[in-house]
């Protein structure tokens, strides 16, 4: 139930520059599909029945917008809708005008996706390490907090890294006044690994780990030459 989305820029008035969500689907279900998916579900109807079903009700939507009826069913209300600007009351439909197709879901489909739909940014395209959740796992119910001696987690993608390396690994670079461009100091990089695949990292935060805010990054090297780290979005404090 993760809906993926990526970052799009698009650029607003005044040259003013943000971003626009667009869902990155996980794949697309074709009619042949879906069937397969009842066929599995053993709802006690045949394959061809229900093709011939699903194939009378587009023909029946169809004589009904035709007619010039509103549709509604359980999935949502199929309507018709008239498109481009008419220049006075008496004007007439000409070919600066078009006719769509509405379609909009019942309250019953938007809320059992919306309030079951876990939302996730999506992997850069090119691979790098990143960094979707943290947790401290001396204690879960507390938010960016380092604890010194302690066991954490860190969940996302591309995480993985070779441990021999002491150029790869889990950094934490501490930081002044909550700038991520002024260093207060060189990197520590984490040496206790408890695990290290693609998908999680758990290892210990240093005992001697000084207060201060700092910004958790990931090195790792992909190929034989291109050395790339991320980032977790938040900063992480040793109170």
């Amino acid at each position: 139930m993760t809906i993926f989305y990526k970052l799009q820029p698009c650029s607003l008035p005044g040259g003013r520059k943000k971003f626009r969500a667009r869902v990155s689907y996980n794949g697309v279900y074709t009619m042949e599909d879906m069937l397969d998916l009842l066929d599995s579900h053993s709802v006690g109807v045949s394959r061809a029945i229900l093709l011939a079903v699903f194939e009378e009700i587009h023909l029946l939507l169809v004589r009904m917008l035709l007619d010039g009826h509103k549709i509604e069913t359980p999935i949502g209300t199929v309507g018709l809708k008239i498109k481009g600007y008419f220049p006075g009351d008496d004007a007439r439909f000409t070919k600066d005008n078009s006719l769509e197709i509405t379609i909009v879901p019942t309250e019953r489909l938007t809320k059992a996706v919306v309030s079951k739909a876990k939302i996730r940014k999506k992997p850069s395209t090119v691979p790098k390490p990143d960094l979707q959740i943290y947790t401290n796992l001396a204690q879960p119910d507390s938010k960016n907090i380092l604890t010194p001696g302690h066991m954490a987690r860190v969940s996302g993608y591309e995480l993985k890294f070779d441990a021999q390396d002491p150029k790869q690994g889990i950094f934490l670079r501490p930081i002044k006044n909550g700038n991520r461009s002024l260093p207060a100091g060189p990197s520590v990089r984490i040496e206790e690994i408890g695990l290290n695949t693609d998908r999680q990292l758990i290892f210990q935060v240093p005992a001697d780990l000084p207060v201060g805010m700092y910004v958790l990054e990931i090195k790792s090297l992909f190929g034989t030459a291109s050395m790339r780290a991320g980032e977790f979005d938040d900063l992480l404090i040793v109170p």
